[in-house]
């Protein structure tokens, strides 16, 4: 039982702890809400294609894992379907 008395302490001190410090909920301030959907069609083109177009100091960089892997050209598709400012107009 003096273990259990010697423990409640330290657990009310963790839980002013979090408390603490989570942001209060007036901390963030809406700028802007969208809803949109997004297709993204990942190339892989021969290695001096991209150098033909990015400007000089760029440099092409290959995704290196997931479905995409060694796609060296993305293109985003962005259909935005929804589009509200802090006022929700």
């Amino acid at each position: 039982m003096s273990s259990m008395l010697k423990l409640k302490p330290v657990m009310l001190l963790v839980t002013w702890g979090l408390l603490a410090s989570s942001a209060p909920v007036f901390a963030q301030k809406p700028v802007q809400t969208n809803v949109d959907q997004r297709v993204v069609v990942a190339l892989r083109v021969p290695e001096a294609e991209p150098h033909r177009w990015l400007p000089q100091p760029w440099q092409s960089s290959p995704v290196v894992a997931g479905p995409s892997k060694d796609a060296n050209v993305l293109i985003s598709f962005i259909d935005r379907l929804v589009n509200h400012d802090a006022d929700g107009s």
